[in-house]
């Protein structure tokens, strides 16, 4: 049995495949401050939507609405805010969270 192994050659710092460090971190920062933002703003429809249900209720002859469809509507909403606010948190610290 024949095992040939590939060695590339070591790279060096004249080789045109190495790449100078560039440094993201500012943008990561500005952008993990909107996405944080941006996924507060998102939770801050929860109360919203629960008062739109109080004042929806308190008006006469309005149409009726199905109770089951919106725990499942705030659920979503806030799984969603959470999982914006948890990813412009992750940009901001500049960190991996998934492989390595």
């Amino acid at each position: 049995m024949n095992i040939t192994v590939l060695n590339p050659a070591p790279m060096n710092e004249s080789s045109p495949l190495t790449m100078p460090y560039k440094d993201r971190s500012t943008g990561l920062m500005i952008f993990g401050g909107l996405t944080t933002a941006l996924g507060c703003l998102v939770g801050l429809f929860v109360p919203l939507m629960l008062f739109g249900q109080a004042i929806a209720a308190s008006v006469p002859n309005a149409p009726q609405t199905s109770f089951p469809d919106h725990p499942a509507r705030h659920i979503h909403v806030r799984g969603f805010g959470s999982v914006i606010g948890m990813a412009g948190i992750g940009s901001i610290m500049a960190r991996r969270w998934l492989g390595r």
